[in-house]
């Protein structure tokens, strides 16, 4: 559980204040698919996520705010609990389309956390699992 909490923190994942619509309520990826979503490619991510801020819930209620740099940095804050926070890193999209973080601080430092994203008509999601029909999956809201 704190892999997925780390990697969802990671997209802004951390990660990035989201309300799931109606139309698109899936708690689970294979709810998501099954309404038509579909995995991103690594193509698909790039364009959707450099120069731009993805902002999100975790599964454990953080909100966060990721700015992904066209060079593979991010930069990113959230709140937990009343909690204020900030964290950086490197991001990549392996060839698989797994979209991956490296945390460049704190306890964290040097970890990397990877997952999937996916697309369901214009919103995006992200999940720890491509396969995987129970996992959760997370709506993300991508701001220029």
């Amino acid at each position: 559980m704190q892999i997925v909490f780390r990697f969802l923190r990671l997209m802004g994942l951390a990660v990035a204040s989201l309300i799931v619509s109606s139309a698109f309520a899936q708690a689970t990826l294979g709810e998501l698919l099954d309404t038509g979503g579909k995995q991103m490619s690594k193509e698909e991510i790039v364009a959707a996520v450099s120069g731009n801020t993805i902002v999100g819930p975790s599964l454990s209620g953080a909100i966060n705010s990721t700015k992904y740099n066209p060079d593979g940095t991010y930069t990113g804050s959230g709140s937990s609990g009343g909690n204020n926070y900030g964290y950086f890193g490197k991001w990549t999209v392996e060839a698989d389309g797994q979209f991956c973080g490296v945390s460049g601080g704190g306890s964290n430092r040097g970890v990397k956390n990877c997952g999937y994203c996916f697309k369901a008509a214009d919103q995006y999601f992200g999940c720890t699992s491509n396969e995987d029909r129970n996992a959760p999956v997370l709506k993300r809201t991508r701001q220029k």
